[in-house]
C-alpha cells in the first residue's frame, strides 16, 4: 500500500497535503482520472475560465508520477463573439 498525492492545479494551485492510499499504483493512476472527470461533471461551468487544469500525482517523497492535462481552447469565431450565444 502506497500513500499518492493529487496536486490541482485549476486557476489556482491547491496541493494535496494529505494523500490517499491506494493498495497499487494502477488504482492510484485510475483514482486520478475519476477525480478529473468528477472534478469536470461538478464544476465543467467554470472550466474555461481558466481553460486548463492540471493534477499531479506524486508519492511520499513527492515524486512525480503522472501528470492530467487539460485545455480547452475556443476558435477565433467562438472567442470573438460569433453570434454563439456563449455568455448570454
Amino acid at each position: 500500500m502506497g500513500r499518492y498525492f493529487f496536486h490541482l492545479h485549476y486557476g489556482e494551485y491547491t496541493p494535496d497535503v494529505e494523500g490517499s492510499e491506494f493498495e497499487s499504483a494502477q488504482e492510484a493512476r485510475d483514482s486520478a482520472l475519476r477525480y478529473l472527470s468528477e472534478l469536470l461533471r461538478d464544476q465543467g461551468h467554470r472550466f474555461w475560465e481558466p481553460s486548463q487544469v492540471t493534477i499531479t500525482v506524486t508519492d511520499e517523497w513527492n515524486l512525480m508520477l503522472w501528470q492530467l492535462d487539460l485545455k480547452g481552447m475556443a476558435s477565433p469565431s467562438v472567442a470573438s463573439g460569433g453570434g454563439y450565444g456563449l455568455g448570454k
